[in-house]
């Protein structure tokens, strides 16, 4: 079974000065124990101008993710020079917008991952004279939505985090 693919509903915005939109929008599920993200390089000018526009964007709800009806616990707008908005689900139904995302999944997993093991190698570093790589190891278990992990070796903040990929072995 593929994820599904979902549409976020489109945002008209008008605020002069506005070259650029910064908006993000996180899903909560009905537990509230899931989130789902959508960060501001998923949005697209669609049209219009970035004065009067419509934005978008698409993002993959995955499998087994919680069934029932998931809501916009957040969305946030901001333009280039800090003018900012956050708009929580009330907020949105005053405006009479939607915030329901209703998600059928059969099975479905809402149990987190664990973890059983950790290494961290090596368990001394000096970084007074650079850089030092530190390896982790994550043992983990998990029930159906298993996947790969990806877990960063090193960063710096003046260069780009190096990243390893692992898979997580056994379904329990």
């Amino acid at each position: 079974m593929s994820p599904t693919i979902c549409r976020a509903r489109s945002l008209r915005l008008q605020r002069p000065g506005v070259f650029s939109v910064f908006s993000q929008v996180q899903f909560r599920s009905p537990s509230g124990a899931q989130r789902h993200f959508i960060g501001n390089r998923e949005f697209t000018l669609t049209s219009g101008t970035p004065f009067n526009g419509r934005w978008e964007a698409t993002f993959r709800m995955s499998q087994f993710s919680e069934p029932g009806t998931w809501q916009i616990e957040l969305l946030q707008l901001r333009d280039v020079v800090a003018n900012q908005q956050f708009l929580n689900t009330s907020n949105l139904m005053a405006l009479g917008l939607p915030v329901n995302l209703t998600v059928a999944a059969d099975p479905s997993d809402t149990t987190p991952p664990q973890l059983t093991g950790l290494i961290s190698v090596p368990t001394v570093i000096n970084t007074s004279t650079g850089d030092q790589l530190v390896r982790v190891t994550l043992d983990t278990t998990d029930h159906l939505a298993a996947r790969p992990l990806r877990l960063p070796l090193s960063s710096s903040p003046f260069s780009r985090p190096e990243f390893s990929s692992g898979v997580r072995q056994g379904n329990k």
